[in-house]
């Protein structure tokens, strides 16, 4: 795993990637559905492969995890494993990194579509879904957790 406290002895600001699955979708290579950037991993993989060297050549100081729609309340009723994506997303991220002093940031995404204004989850749902994808994005060996565009603010409490 790389040092994310090397960083911090370079008298820089750090970079972080961009989007992920908006430029996938505009590019015609995943469609918006319910595991939306989640499809990269089950059949695109390639592809996510090259946009995290891109934002590396770039000049990304920091690569996030094509995570954001791998978490359990998403991917569950769908009768996929998240750990399995969680991991192939990890592992990829790292591939492209492949040895450069880059940070890895594990995207934890809210549990529902961000956008989405009713809460139909259970505390106790939300609570599971964020522990177990953090957990899997940990035992991945993420540098760091990237909790991303959670609007809600007793989301924002449990995690």
């Amino acid at each position: 795993m790389n040092d994310p406290h090397n960083y911090f002895s370079q008298n820089h600001p750090l970079v972080l990637d961009g989007a992920y699955g908006s430029l996938f979708e505009e590019n015609g290579i995943i469609k918006k559905n319910k595991i939306w950037s989640a499809n990269v991993l089950l059949h695109n993989e390639e592809n996510l492969l090259n946009l995290h060297k891109q934002y590396i050549q770039a000049g990304a100081d920091i690569i996030t995890t094509n995570t954001f729609r791998t978490n359990p309340a998403v991917l569950i009723p769908k009768n996929i494993n998240y750990k399995i994506l969680v991991k192939r997303a990890v592992q990829i991220a790292k591939n492209a990194i492949d040895g450069k002093n880059i940070i890895l940031a594990g995207s934890n995404p809210p549990a529902e579509d961000c956008y989405q204004k009713e809460r139909t989850l259970s505390k106790k749902k939300l609570i599971n879904n964020h522990m177990n994808h953090i957990t899997e994005l940990y035992n991945n060996d993420v540098n760091f957790i990237l909790n991303e565009t959670i609007s809600h603010l007793d989301e924002i409490e449990i995690i």
